[in-house]
């Protein structure tokens, strides 16, 4: 169980340094790094409430684990859009260092459509 606590304890650090860092540059901080510090707060604290009183943090675990289903569910949407698009800056990074250059599509053929709503480019550090 400490080694649950460690491990959601440095996850919930690493999402608010990251959720920190990205309102310090203006930049909007995905709802996945909020959700992810909501989650692994209360797990540090049940892993410790486990240690002491085990029938009393099983039934806290059971609750967690709800919160966790659900904000699963909320967010997976997200977690794809944000997966596709870091697989997208990838591979468009290594036809780059290979010399390849992607296919640009024209922009007078995309005049009626909207634009991407897309925000995240390839060459952001974050």
């Amino acid at each position: 169980m400490i080694l649950v606590f460690f491990i959601a304890t440095l996850t919930y650090v690493a999402s608010m340094v990251t959720e920190f860092k990205l309102r310090i540059h203006d930049a909007e901080c995905p709802n996945i790094i909020i959700r992810t510090s909501h989650i692994s707060a209360p797990l540090a604290s049940i892993s410790l409430v486990m240690i002491l009183f085990p029938y009393l943090g099983l039934f806290l675990l059971l609750i967690w684990v709800g919160f966790f289903i659900k904000l699963a569910l909320d967010s997976y949407q997200e977690l794809f859009k944000l997966v596709g698009d870091g697989a997208r800056c990838v591979s468009e990074r290594i036809w780059k260092l290979l010399g390849l250059e992607t296919k640009k599509e024209d922009p007078i053929d995309d005049v009626d459509q909207p634009p991407a709503t897309s925000s995240a480019t390839c060459d952001s550090p974050v």
